[in-house]
């Protein structure tokens, strides 16, 4: 069996390293965290044993915002019944809404009109799967969903223009980052969140330790 390997930085000790280059990227943004903040115990569906969940982050300087970090979509599969009872009901603070997270984006990504975006789950008369964004921007680092994109969530497909929020959730998202276009409201100069990921791929940890 394959073990992610503990890494130290900041003063946490993380369970994995891409945990830690989500921290240095946090840090180089200026994000304020907790790292695993708070574990909780809740009754799962009918019929079966109540769920343990410890949130990798959470983001207090972002309305308290609860984060997920997987490095693949099988590990996200083999929690989500886990994450979708914490998000559903409003029966704990995910049903405010959980950011998943995978591997760091390419900082090349980031440019005029473009930026990654990830997994964002909230409850809207169910569960719904929407998107979130990190910019640069000094009062407002995560953009959540497609109401605070203004509705205005794009991708493309060769010339084809097509909207990539739904309305509804069918399916597990997916934790890999996607590349997607998004309004000319929020296109800038992205210089200090493509420094952020940057400096998230290229932090070295030889064996755990802070780099």
């Amino acid at each position: 069996m394959i073990k992610a390997i503990e890494t130290i930085y900041n003063g946490y000790r993380f369970r994995s390293r891409l945990e830690a280059r989500w921290a240095v990227f946090f840090d180089a943004l200026g994000v304020e965290y907790e790292y695993e903040p708070e574990g909780y115990e809740y009754g799962g569906w009918e019929g079966s044993k109540p769920y343990r969940w410890l949130p990798d982050f959470r983001l207090t300087s972002e309305d308290n915002l609860l984060v997920e970090v997987k490095g693949c979509d099988e590990e996200l599969e083999k929690d989500w019944d886990k994450l979708s009872v914490a998000v559903d009901f409003h029966s704990t603070p995910a049903s405010n809404g959980l950011l998943i997270l995978g591997n760091i984006p390419n900082p090349d990504d980031v440019r005029w009109g473009s930026i990654p975006v990830f997994s964002y789950l909230e409850w809207d008369e169910g569960i719904t799967c929407d998107f979130a964004a990190f910019t640069d921007n000094d009062k407002c680092h995560v953009i959540r969903g497609q109401r605070a994109l203004e509705h205005y969530v794009y991708s493309y497909e060769g010339n084809d223009l097509k909207v990539d929020y739904t309305g509804g959730f069918s399916e597990m998202p997916s934790c890999v980052t996607t590349k997607t276009r998004i309004p000319r409201l929020l296109s800038r100069d992205f210089d200090k969140l493509k420094a952020a990921y940057a400096k998230a791929r290229q932090a070295r940890f030889e064996y755990g330790e802070t780099p």
